[in-house]
């Protein structure tokens, strides 16, 4: 495991109630959903729910349209 991105302990994806969440698990480069960081870089992000046409990004490399 060589990228410099994604840890290897990055981001958590569960369901709870029916609903899919994900959670960052103190990585660096963070979780994105739409483009949108989920915590600071280090700290465990809230869960956040997921919906039909979301987009997650792992890693701090995103480009924007």
């Amino acid at each position: 495991f060589t990228t410099l991105v994604v840890s290897r302990n990055h981001m958590e994806i569960f369901e709870r109630d029916g609903k899919v969440y994900i959670r960052d698990v103190s990585s660096n480069s963070g979780t994105f959903r739409n483009n949108a960081r989920l915590s600071p870089p280090g700290t465990t992000s809230p869960d956040v729910e997921l919906h039909t046409g979301d987009y997650v990004q792992l890693g701090k490399d995103y480009v924007g349209d």
